[in-house]
């Protein structure tokens, strides 16, 4: 009986036709195996971003808020972002500032401002008083813009009534803007209202999400950056002591830009006194 012979490996004989492992992935799994998918939950890894305990500075801001401190001076002596601050000490009552005096505060609260500040400011000064430049060019530009608006811009009722839903959002000063709201489509109407019928600068466009203990900070800021049009990078994150709900969002967005305050507040004097009533006091 003749012994088989041995047969050299061909060339191409090198085990590359044997079974190979393969990992579908979840879409081909579906078409392969779709019985074999596990059922799909949502991982909570709790909120993102929580807060640092080694941070001391929102209750140094908090104390600081209480002991009659205004928000840019705390921000100063913290070296962070004036709206950074706002955002922690929204639910501290702080010292107000007495009705008729000088609107420059940027404290936040409400802030009385007369009308026909500019000429009173150059009558009653003393010779040797100098005048604050800031609140009269303040003044003097939204005394324009006001004009204009009765004469042309109230008789556009996409105009009117974008402006309608901006004054019940947004608090002014002659520093800047700011606009609060818990809804992504408020924000966005004020957003795209400002950004059709003022000259707004994106980079003067500053904000800082208040978020409950439940909220994700970083799928948050994700959202509100594409809702928008903003950049999540330039985002803030803080978060709320005293949410009504853990899982509660509020926007605090800042235009810092003393032209554009003073349009809108001229606006906004058209808008709620359109006979002319210059005489009377505007509280922001």
């Amino acid at each position: 009986m003749q012994t088989p012979r041995s047969f050299e490996p061909l060339p191409f004989d090198d085990g590359a036709d044997r079974p190979v492992d393969v990992v579908l992935t979840a879409r081909a799994r579906r078409v392969v195996a779709p019985t074999d998918l596990p059922d799909l939950r949502v991982v909570d890894d709790g909120p993102v971003e929580t807060p640092d305990p080694s941070d001391t500075r929102p209750s140094r801001a908090r104390a600081l808020r209480r002991a009659g401190r205004s928000v840019a001076s705390i921000a100063q002596a913290l070296q962070v972002d004036e709206l950074l601050v706002r955002a922690w000490v929204a639910d501290v009552r702080g010292g107000r500032s007495r009705r008729g005096s000088a609107a420059t505060s940027t404290d936040g609260g409400p802030t009385s401002i007369p009308r026909n500040a500019a000429a009173s400011a150059r009558s009653s000064q003393a010779p040797t008083e100098e005048v604050d430049e800031h609140r009269l060019a303040f003044e003097l530009a939204r005394a324009d813009a006001r004009d204009e608006a009765r004469r042309t811009r109230l008789a556009d009722p996409d105009f009117a009534a974008g402006l309608g839903v901006l004054v019940g959002l947004a608090e002014v000063d002659v520093h800047a803007v700011m606009i609060t709201a818990a809804d992504t489509r408020l924000v966005r109407f004020a957003l795209d209202w400002l950004r059709e019928h003022a000259d707004l600068d994106p980079h003067r466009v500053r904000l800082v999400l208040r978020i409950g203990a439940a909220v994700a900070g970083d799928l948050a800021a994700h959202r509100w950056a594409r809702e928008l049009g903003l950049p999540k990078e330039g985002i803030a994150i803080a978060s709320w002591r005293k949410a009504p709900r853990d899982d509660d969002e509020q926007a605090l967005l800042r235009i810092a830009d003393p032209t554009l305050s003073a349009a809108i507040a001229g606006w906004r004097d058209a808008l709620l006194t359109p006979g002319g009533e210059d005489d009377a006091d505007i509280a922001f």
